[in-house]
């Protein structure tokens, strides 16, 4: 039995070229696992040259310890470093985008990739192996719908659900 492990996370993120479309609000990323929420990670700090318009930005994030608020699988939470997914991804891994404040931004697409790691217990039932098939980063997921984000109801939603 094996348990899918997300080491590390990349987003690429693009900000749409029309008028306005960047943003100096604070904007987060909350990653959640069946529902809970796991960790929270800022996209934007606010009043930075990040997301503003027509601009491609890069945030990577990188775990250095188990975020486990309750094991799934406490004989396969040694201290491995990640976010554990015991069933993989599909249904069980979500995003959730916030904006601190009106000053929209308008999102053309988000690429989101992440370092996978296969945890699992050797054949005599002893030490945890981690696999890695060699290619540092797995696509993850892509959202290319144009979305507003602000906390101004007239311009768009103060948060959005990336699932996969």
């Amino acid at each position: 039995m094996s348990t899918t492990v997300l080491a590390a996370v990349r987003w690429s993120l693009y900000t749409s070229d029309e008028h306005q479309a960047g943003t100096d609000n604070e904007v987060t990323c909350e990653l959640l696992r069946d529902d809970a929420p796991i960790c929270i990670v800022r996209l934007e700090h606010g009043d930075t040259e990040r997301l503003d318009r027509n601009r491609q930005d890069r945030v990577i994030c990188t775990f250095k310890r188990p975020y486990l608020i309750t094991p799934v699988n406490p004989r396969l939470s040694l201290g491995v470093a990640g976010i554990e997914y015991p069933q993989g991804f599909s249904g069980h891994m979500k995003m959730r985008l916030r904006i601190s404040g009106p000053d929209r931004w308008i999102k053309d697409a988000i690429v989101v990739e992440g370092r996978i790691g296969e945890l699992f217990r050797d054949s005599e039932g002893g030490a945890l192996l981690v696999s890695d098939d060699g290619d540092p980063w797995t696509d993850l997921g892509t959202f290319d719908k144009r979305k507003v984000l602000s906390t101004d109801a007239n311009e768009g939603v103060s948060a959005l659900t990336l699932i996969f």
